[in-house]
Order: structure tokens, then C-alpha cells, then sequence
């Protein structure tokens, strides 16, 4: 019994899925477009190609179990990384080079292992917009087909979209990323509708999943954190200085972008704003605003954006709608305080002390949220102690096993 998983990229949620499938002799092979094992050296390669591979590197997995064909993602990446907007649309998701180009390949190499793999095979484990193809010939097979979900429904993201375009109108250029083409919103439907079981990460998007036809098997088994480090000691501020505030994710209107920009000029010098993420394919004037008020800093290695964690005092996420998101979760495990909105995903824990929910879209309440910080250094430490104690007891080991269970129908 043994579980093929594909995925065109692989972050760390399907790190995890792997692991606990690896760890439970369960995994026959992972089809990907670029995944390297721990034997390779990146060292003495250019900063440019090890920052790819090292986003790529998939620790614990022998080479022999990793289907992969570079070619595409090197392309996409080439594009995407572009410094002319013109070039950097060519690798966007509605770019002739987009993920579902490189997708085509890992599918292809999916669908040559579920033919050649003998009866031992009994699963394949898929993601959302990226599973299609490999579910289709699965069920000619007669595989279990189990489908994560790490985002919400693409009906949810359009009504976000309907909301930006009607209260955010300067961040409106960049839903040009999420206008989805028919094409695959059916077959983000179709994969729905040929999974055995559906994985979900977060309450927001088991409540996005359509009505079916037929009963579905879903699955809420929420990511985890990152080990909290052994030494790991609380965030804290005095009030003195600005207070050094953290953006991590993409640059656009669903991840409430332009309430960042909003926050970082209305306190002024009282806050300081550092923020990671990629760009959207096009300039405009609300961009142009973002740039100019905070500190930008690129994409960066998951590595080096945990370790810059450490040097700020709150992490800042407005949300308006993803899944369960990956840099919350990984603040939480550094200790960072968050202010977060349930479009994150991870208001179940931030609640719980460490740090504040507020309503997506509210300004008001993100302001306010932000200034009883502000008039009350100690919060930080209080909030950061909290959010060791919620990372500790929310890891990833529940995960890996509830994927293991699923691909094993129990």
C-alpha cells in the first residue's frame, strides 16, 4: 500500500505530506518539476540558481523517489524574477509560462508512474488547481484519489475579488492573477468531483467547499508550526523607537496589501514596515505608493525570512481570503505577535493570546489594533509568550499523520 503525490512546486505543506508518508514506508514517489534530495551541494552554485533549488531541496527524500524534469520551472522562474513587468506577466499565472504550463509536465511524469507501478500503488494524493490530470487517469486505474485543498474555492476568491474592486479600486490591477480562466475553475470542479477525499486546512476553506451531488468525504486537518527553537525566548519592546512591523506574502489586493500601505502612512515614524513577497506583473500608482512606503524587500528564502522574524516586533496580515497561511504559522513559531484577520486561516490560533483578530476589510479596527500596541509596549512580550505556547502545541506531526491515515482510507 503506497501513496504517488504530485505537486509542480511543493511548499511546505506537501514538505510535510511527504514526510509523514516517507516516515510510514506509505510514499511511492513524488512528481514534481524540480526537487532536489540532501546529497546535493549547492555551495558553489550562482545565488541565484541555489535560491531556487534551495526552495526546492526536499529533506529526507531519497532521489529515486523524486519524479522531476526542471526545464519548465527554470523558465517560469526566469520570467517571473524579470526586473520588466512585460516579461515577469509571461511567468504569471495567466502567462503563457505559467505553473500550469510547468503542471503539464509533473502530470505527465504522474501518469508514466501510475502505469508502470505495480499493485502496491493504491493512492494518489493531489492538490487543488494542480491534481486534474493525474485524478483522471487515477480512476481509470481504480486509485484512491485524496485532494488537499490549500486555499479556498475559486467562488470565494471571485467575491473577494467583487469586494477589492468595489472598496479597494487602486489595488484592482492585481486580480488579474486570480481571474482564473474557465478552464480551470472546471477543473478545480472536476478535481472536487473525482476526489475520494477532501483535505482541508482551515475552517474557511471547508466552509468555501460547493455543494455536490454526492456526500463528501472532508478532512479538516490543519497545518502545524515549525519546531519552536530550544532556546526560543519572547519577543518584547519598550516603546522606544518605532515599532517594527513584518508583511510576508504576496503583493496584492486578496492578501490586504493596501491596508498595510494604509496602516504605514497613517502612524508615520511611530511604525517601521518590512515587507516580503513577489510582485505583481504590472506597475500603478497604488504600487508605486506601497514601494514607496515601505520597506521592500523581495522574495526571500523561507529560511531567511523566519530568521528576520526575530528582528521585529509584530506581524502584520490582513487577508481577505487564502487558506491557512504558512507565514503566520511560522511567526507564531518564532514568537512573533500577529494581528491577522479570519482570512488568514489562523485566527483559531491567534486568538487564543497571541495577538489580534479583526474583521477583513475593517481599517478601523486594524488601526486600533495597531496603536493599543503602540500605547502598550508590554503586549508584545505578553502576546509573543503566548504565541510559543500555541506553536508548541499546535506542531505539524498531527498533519503528516492524518495524511497518512487518509491515503490509507481510514
Amino acid at each position: 500500500m503506497s501513496t504517488l503525490l504530485t505537486h509542480p512546486v511543493g511548499n511546505e505543506n506537501v514538505r510535510q505530506a511527504l514526510q509523514g508518508l516517507y516516515e510510514a514506508h506509505q510514499l511511492d514517489s513524488f512528481a514534481t518539476s524540480i526537487g532536489v534530495d540532501d546529497s546535493v551541494s549547492l555551495d558553489r552554485l550562482p545565488s541565484s540558481v541555489r535560491d531556487i533549488l534551495q526552495r526546492r531541496r526536499f529533506r529526507g527524500i531519497p532521489r529515486q523517489l523524486i519524479l522531476q524534469g526542471p526545464a519548465r520551472e527554470i523558465v517560469r522562474n526566469i520570467f517571473v524574477k524579470a526586473p520588466s513587468p512585460r516579461i515577469r506577466h509571461l511567468g504569471t499565472d495567466s502567462g503563457p509560462a505559467s505553473v500550469f504550463w510547468v503542471n503539464e509536465g509533473v502530470t505527465q511524469r504522474a501518469r508514466r508512474r501510475m502505469d508502470r507501478a505495480g499493485a502496491d500503488l493504491t493512492s494518489v494524493y493531489g492538490y487543488q488547481q494542480f491534481a486534474v490530470g493525474a485524478f483522471e487517469h487515477a480512476k481509470d486505474l481504480g486509485l484512491r484519489r485524496v485532494l488537499e485543498l490549500p486555499h479556498v474555492h475559486w467562488q470565494a476568491t471571485v467575491k473577494w475579488g467583487d469586494w477589492v474592486r468595489s472598496e479597494r479600486p487602486e489595488w484592482a490591477p492585481t486580480l488579474a492573477s486570480y481571474n482564473l480562466a474557465d478552464a480551470i475553475k472546471a477543473s478545480e470542479d472536476r478535481e472536487i468531483e473525482l476526489a475520494d477525499t477532501i483535505v482541508v486546512p482551515s475552517r474557511q476553506v471547508a466552509e468555501s467547499v460547493p455543494d455536490t451531488d454526492r456526500e463528501l468525504d472532508v478532512r479538516f486537518i490543519p497545518y502545524g508550526t515549525p519546531d519552536v527553537l530550544p532556546h526560543a525566548r519572547p519577543v518584547s519592546w519598550d516603546g522606544q523607537g518605532p515599532l517594527k512591523i513584518l508583511f510576508v506574502g504576496r503583493v496584492n489586493a486578496l492578501k490586504g496589501v493596501g491596508d498595510v500601505v494604509d496602516m504605514a502612512r497613517s502612524f508615520g515614524r511611530r511604525v517601521e514596515v518590512t515587507a516580503y513577497g513577489q510582485l505583481p506583473a504590472t506597475t500603478f500608482p497604488a504600487l508605486d505608493e506601497f514601494l514607496a512606503t515601505v520597506d521592500y524587500r523581495g522574495t526571500m528564502s523561507r529560511s531567511e525570512i523566519m530568521e528576520d522574524m526575530g528582528r521585529h516586533h509584530l506581524l502584520l496580515l490582513p487577508s481577505l481570503a487564502e487558506g491557512r497561511s504558512l507565514s503566520a504559522l511560522e511567526a507564531l513559531s518564532r514568537g512573533l505577535p500577529a494581528i491577522v484577520t479570519p482570512g488568514t486561516g489562523v485566527d483559531d490560533l491567534v486568538e487564543q493570546g497571541a495577538g489580534v483578530v479583526v474583521p477583513r476589510g475593517d481599517r478601523d479596527a486594524l488601526f486600533g489594533a495597531v496603536e493599543s500596541v503602540l500605547a502598550n509596549p508590554g503586549l508584545v512580550e505578553q502576546y509573543s509568550e503566548a504565541a510559543l505556547r500555541i506553536a508548541r502545541a499546535n506542531s505539524w506531526a498531527p498533519f503528516r499523520q492524518g495524511v497518512v491515515d487518509v491515503t490509507a482510507g481510514v
